[in-house]
This record gives structure tokens, sequence and C-alpha cells, in this order.
């Protein structure tokens, strides 16, 4: 008599498993490969669909060995639909994990750790895209960084050209009639807040022209600055101290100074968040986008020569480094990444390194 074929087999995420266990599960259940990579990365997806109790039950519990999270249902059960894909960015808010999160990449993308660096230090970092939000939530849970996961064709796109090259302005305004604004941003034009088809109208139309860039706005980064504060509000005082961490000791002589950077990196989310609650207690702040360019490395104290050169030889070569305790600059402009990873190594003995921007290199 024949088994009773009622079963469907679902994979709901990809978990803990990395995609070697594509060629276990391949070779487990006669599935090529590519096809088990594709029901990984789209999950939640159909591995298995009316079958008997006990190939369910097999292929559970081999998947859940592998780190997979997995689901047997009844397969008169409407199946799950996954018409969205997704792609994601990924920012190194603490820098000194740079390694591990290099090796945790690697790992959840089956590559090289050299090719998951490269990865990291594209701008922006897209690690991953064209699969579902269950592979990028398990991807999230799986790197000591923040992950920003986004549906391109519904976010919010951003347009840059030359100043030089303004005549393409009432060619837009014409074309597209007046439906956005144009502002002036450093030496450029930029046209914010697109959407994804006007953009991709925007970008055929002009990718030729020289220096055009097309940013999706989920992936900008940007920083606060202070401007303005009631000196003399107890309450405004009180939330820099507490809330932003200046050193009671010190508030006035900053406050003294301003303008001055609150928080240097935050996605677009935050910084909005982070505006309006700055907004209700009464401080003045603006944003800035951060366009990503090349730094040099600057080092004003040294504490232990040895030990900072021996950093500074991951980075430079030996007869670039310093030789003795003196003020120390690069002069050899390297990936932000690098060098705020460099800094961090850098201060864990002792040494006051920072970085400066190199304004004729700017890599998008």
């Amino acid at each position: 008599m024949n088994a009773t074929l009622n079963n469907t087999v679902i994979i709901k995420s990809i978990g803990t498993a990395n995609p070697s266990a594509s060629v276990l599960l391949a070779e487990a259940f006669k599935i090529p490969q590519e096809i088990v990579l594709k029901l990984l990365y789209n999950t939640p997806s159909v591995l298995f669909h009316k079958v008997d109790e006990q190939l369910a039950v097999k292929a559970k519990t081999t998947l859940n060995k592998l780190g997979l999270i997995v689901k047997v249902q009844d397969s008169k059960v409407s199946l799950p639909t996954n018409n969205n894909l997704y792609e994601a960015s990924v920012y190194i808010d603490n820098p000194i994990k740079l390694p591990k999160v290099v090796k945790q990449l690697s790992e959840f993308l089956g590559c090289e750790q050299k090719e998951a660096l490269n990865i990291l230090m594209q701008e922006p970092s897209i690690v991953i895209g064209g699969v579902s939000k269950a592979t990028l939530k398990a991807l999230s849970k799986r790197l000591d960084a923040k992950v920003t996961i986004t549906n391109p064709k519904k976010d919010l796109y951003a347009i840059y050209f030359p100043i030089k090259q303004s005549s393409i302005i009432d060619d837009l305004k014409h074309v597209f009639k007046n439906s956005f604004s144009i502002k002036k941003a450093g030496l450029e034009y930029v046209i914010e807040n697109l959407d994804f088809k006007t953009s991709q109208e925007i970008w055929r139309k002009y990718k030729s022209k020289k220096n055009i860039k097309i940013v999706n706005q989920s992936y900008q980064r940007f920083e606060i600055i202070l401007t303005k504060i009631d000196k003399n509000d107890r309450f405004q005082r009180e939330f820099l101290v507490k809330q932003i961490g200046i050193p009671k000791q010190i508030l006035d002589k900053v406050l003294e100074n301003l303008p001055i950077q609150l928080h240097e990196s935050l996605s677009k989310k935050e910084t909005e968040k982070t505006l309006k609650k700055y907004a209700n207690v009464g401080l003045t702040c603006h944003s800035e986008v951060i366009i990503p360019k090349k730094h040099d490395l600057v080092i004003t104290k040294i504490t232990d020569l040895k030990k900072t050169r021996s950093i500074l030889t991951n980075f430079f070569n030996e007869n670039e480094i310093p030789t003795n305790k003196n003020k120390w600059i690069s002069n050899k402009p390297q990936h932000h990444l690098l060098m705020r990873y460099a800094v961090a190594q850098l201060k864990t003995i002792g040494t006051n390194a920072k970085l400066k921007e190199d304004a004729s290199n700017n890599e998008n």
C-alpha cells in the first residue's frame, strides 16, 4: 500500500547554516546544488511538496542538524510565496571587529576572507542581493555589524552630477516637469528622493556623462552636527553630559567651539530618529551626508614605538612607517575602513591616532 503523500517540507530560514550545506543536501536528496542554493537564499522556500512522513521527517532532521530552520506542514495548507527580493549592505560600527566580521561574512557567503573584505570595501558595501528578507535577517544575526536591508525597487535614490554640467538641469526640468528639486552639495548638484523608476530613467539618459552618480539613499551614512544650544538651559546641558557623553568638566569649553560633531556615522533612519529626539530637547542640529573618501593616518602620540610599528606594517611599507616618537602622517591615503581599523588597533596600545580626509580621492 502506498504511503500517504500529505506532507510539505519548508525551509523557513538559512539559520546558522553555511553555503557548504548545499553540497550535503544535494547529495542526500539527489537535487542539483544550484537549486538547493536558490532555496537556501530565498526562504521561506518549499523543499518537498506532497511527500510521505518518513521523507519529511528525514529532511527536517537532516536540515536542522546543518543549522537550517525547517517546518513540516500538511500539504493542503497554502504554500509560502516570496515575490519580493532584497539586498543588504554592512556597516562596521566598531572597527576593531573588522577581522571577525570578515570571517563571519566569508562563512555566510561561502567565499574566501580576502573576497569578503573586498566586498566590505565597496561603496556602498552591498554584500548580497536578490535574496529573501528572511535570509538577510539571518545574516544580520550572524554579523557583529549593522546590516541595512532594503527592497531596491521601493527605495528612494539621489543622483549627483558636477556643477560644471549644469546644462543638465534645464533638460531634467523639461523632461520631468519640475517634479523634483535640485540643490548644491559641495561641487555637485544633487537630486534627492527619486523613486526607482525615475532614477533609472535619469541614469539611462545621462550615464555616459562623466562623474554622474546614482545612490540608494537607504545606504547613505550621515554625521550629526550640533550648531546651537541654550547654554543656560540646565536640561539641555544634562542631556549633553548624560546622553551624548560629553564630560561635564569640559562642557563649557566644548560649547564655545560650536558647531561640533555629535555622531560620526548613522544610517538615514537612525539620523531622522536622532534629529527628532534632539529637536524635542531643544538642541539645534543638522545632518550632513558622508561622502566616502580615502584617508591619511595621523599619529600625535606614540607610547610604544615597537608595537606601533608592528601594527602599521599591516597597512604600510617598512620604509613608510615612523622610526621615532615624533608626530607622523602617512601621506598614503587608504580606504576609510582599513584606516578606522588601524586607529582602533593603535588605541589599544596607547598610541593616539586620527584620520585626515584626503579630499582629492573621492571613492564613489
